[in-house]
């Protein structure tokens, strides 16, 4: 779903010697929640809880290198 108001993050994940790095996976979800804040979005979980979650649907998944798209949207009623 992506209609209405609302937030994202596109962040890449490469594949490298020690596994799966997502890449400046702090900075991206430091802006995620930036952006919420500025269109008066209260999101319930913290930089580290939005930092974790990314890197476990990546274990969940198997996945080596991939695209995560973090979409948060605003609740109007």
């Amino acid at each position: 779903m992506s209609y209405g108001s609302g937030v994202f993050e596109g962040i890449r994940c490469y594949k490298t010697k020690q596994g799966p790095a997502i890449f400046r996976v702090k900075e991206h979800m430091q802006r995620l929640i930036h952006s919420a804040h500025i269109y008066r979005m209260d999101l319930p979980y913290t930089l580290d809880e939005l930092c974790s979650v990314g890197a476990e649907v990546i274990r969940a998944n198997h996945m080596q290198e991939c695209y995560l798209k973090a979409d948060c949207y605003a609740r109007i009623w």
